[in-house]
């Protein structure tokens, strides 16, 4: 039977991420393989409230308060500025598409890690957190990035995922995240730069979304 999986991404500004999923796989394992990445299981539900426009759109996202010996989200969540401005990457994929280490039989798996539909948000705030839960308010990219000619610019870093489709990169390992050169898939991380873009587009045109000034120019008066 093929159903949804929930695959989620947290990135920092300066490439750290954070992965997990809504579900344990079919050997309950949890966690899910996609693509060779690991995802680890963790209770959540999210919901897209939809919107006009791109920047219109808003999200809800929430997280149980798991309190382990391996996971307290509530420590992770404070300890990472309640993940204020990270962008979540949510991509639903159909569980065929998965990799086979996730089933018992896998014969009628098709592994497939072009596949899946994705939706891009920042993290606009943290709603809500108790012994239970945690809540965010999610925000459509590009309305939170920046703000009306006059007041502020929020970013001189980059807003696209990493070889997502917005990015466009999709060729070899090139550097890690402070632009250091490297062949090692695990060490490739862009750092959300000019630099960074102008490493993996060499006599192209860059794919960067970014205000490269506004680290200087905090204010239009």
């Amino acid at each position: 039977m093929i159903t949804k999986i929930n695959l989620f991404t947290l990135e920092s500004r300066t490439g750290e991420k954070f992965r997990f999923c809504d579900s344990s796989n079919e050997k309950l394992e949890p966690f899910i393989l996609f693509g060779g990445v690991k995802y680890d299981f963790l209770a959540c539900k999210y919901s897209d409230k939809g919107g006009s426009t791109v920047s219109d759109r808003t999200g809800e996202f929430s997280v149980l308060n798991i309190r382990t010996k391996d996971v307290n989200m509530g420590n992770i969540v404070i300890e990472n500025g309640s993940f204020l401005g990270w962008r979540l990457e949510a991509k639903t994929v159909d569980s065929m598409h998965l990799d086979r280490e996730n089933f018992i039989d896998a014969s009628e798996i098709i592994p497939d890690s072009a596949q899946g539909t994705i939706q891009l948000w920042i993290v606009k705030r943290r709603v809500n957190m108790n012994s239970r839960q945690i809540d965010f308010e999610l925000g459509g990219p590009l309305g939170d990035l920046s703000m009306p000619c006059g007041t502020k610019i929020y970013t001189d870093s980059c807003p696209y995922v990493y070889r997502s489709p917005e990015c466009g990169y999709t060729g070899p390992p090139v550097a890690d995240n402070l632009d250091n050169p490297t062949n090692e898939p695990s060490k490739d991380s862009c750092g959300k730069r000019i630099k960074s873009c102008g490493m993996r587009f060499k006599d192209q045109p860059l794919h960067i979304l970014a205000f490269p000034a506004s680290s200087t120019q905090r204010e239009f008066l």
